[in-house]
């Protein structure tokens, strides 16, 4: 009664929580909201972030409910159950599933091999200069090392966030799905450009892809007030010399997803 009772009690909170974050982005319910700071400062959906650990207990119960009471195949039952749930549970990988939809490794994406060598043609220490990234998630160049201007910011000034958008807000006015992106998610603060929105939404732009070269409206002197010495770009910028960007070499390895043009900017 007791493991009934607790997985009636675990069900429940379950469908609370699912309902509660279906009416949070309910149209009537977000005009509401929105007059009232906390209730956007805070997104209280963020509770669904309990639901798989909730349901992994619900299934424990479940099981232990099924071995009391059908005790005579209980333990075939419940192994069989398991093995189903952790089948499932391992197709559907979160790794698993990037690498379908990318086609690419986590080696390949974070090629240490490519930034290493990328890191030996830059005649400075890594720990003196900023860069920013165009075409690869900011998060490669982090893994190997460097600094960086851009990232998806968990907790950070609203100064740089107003900072950056001075920098990018020409290139992303060309594309106002882009401008909204930015403005509406305070977290990323990435440098796309508004001809190839890359990485976004599992889309990645390996060397395996034509990549055409793009034209860039970033404003360099607030990149540089971000700290910004380097550009690693995946596209050629094909104003790179009316920018004052110096060219200083295109890299690639054997084992990584990606072709790095590396760029300088003005002294």
């Amino acid at each position: 009664q007791t493991q009934g009772f607790a997985l009636q009690l675990v069900v429940s909170v379950c469908f609370a929580v699912a309902l509660f974050c279906g009416f949070w982005a309910w149209d009537p319910i977000t005009t509401w909201r929105e007059s009232i700071p906390i209730l956007i400062q805070v997104n209280f959906t963020r509770f669904s972030f309990f639901l798989p650990y909730l349901w992994m207990i619900a299934f424990a119960l479940a099981l232990a409910a099924i071995s009391d009471r059908i005790r005579f195949v209980s333990s075939t039952l419940v192994a069989v159950l398991m093995a189903a749930q952790l089948t499932v549970e391992l197709l559907e990988h979160e790794y698993i599933a990037e690498k379908k939809q990318t086609g690419i490794t986590y080696a390949q994406f974070y090629s240490k091999r490519l930034f290493d060598d990328i890191a030996q043609a830059i005649p400075e220490d890594k720990s003196s200069y900023v860069v920013g990234s165009i075409g690869i998630h900011p998060s490669v160049p982090q893994y190997n090392g460097f600094r960086t201007a851009d990232a998806f910011f968990a907790l950070y000034p609203k100064d740089y966030k107003t900072r950056f958008r001075k920098a990018v807000i020409s290139e992303f006015s060309r594309r106002p799905d882009l401008l909204a992106f930015f403005e509406g998610w305070g977290s990323a603060a990435y440098f796309f450009t508004s001809e190839m929105w890359c990485p976004r939404s599992g889309a990645v732009c390996t060397k395996a892809k034509p990549v055409r070269p793009v034209h860039i409206d970033f404003d360099i002197s607030a990149m540089e007030d971000l700290g910004v010495r380097y550009l690693f770009s995946v596209p050629i910028i094909s104003n790179a010399s009316d920018l004052g960007l110096t060219f200083l070499g295109t890299y690639e390895d054997n084992e990584s997803a990606w072709r790095i043009t590396v760029y300088r900017l003005p002294m």
